[in-house]
């Protein structure tokens, strides 16, 4: 994980309602700072790859900064990994939806 500032996707502890039932909020400290990220537990239909990218690299990183504040486990709550493990394979889909547009391109202007 490289180095960063607070992701702006990150809220501010004092500022996040309860989480409803279909969001996973992984809380943390960072700098003094209390912090969580909400992500839902299901991926939302018909995102961009480059959006997937930037939704699981901000949730990676709250991953990361709750696992360096004490705890040696990456994931603490039973869905997190169900909820990682579909929100990647969403983004392999973007990809490979991505790949069938460039394809397709190249094909249409190679002639």
């Amino acid at each position: 994980m490289y180095q960063r500032t607070i992701p702006h996707s990150m809220l501010d502890a004092s500022l996040c309602p309860p989480p409803s039932p279909d969001v996973i909020r992984i809380a943390f400290r960072k700098d003094g700072s209390a912090w969580c990220y909400e992500l839902p537990k299901r991926p939302f239909c018909g995102l961009s790859s480059i959006r997937f990218t930037e939704i699981l690299d901000d949730f990676s990183y709250a991953l990361q900064a709750r696992k360096g504040n004490s705890t040696n486990a990456l994931y603490l709550e039973p869905g997190e990994r169900t909820a990682h493990a579909m929100w990647l394979d969403a983004h392999a889909e973007a990809l490979e939806r991505d790949a069938k547009l460039a394809r397709t391109l190249a094909r249409r202007l190679a002639g």
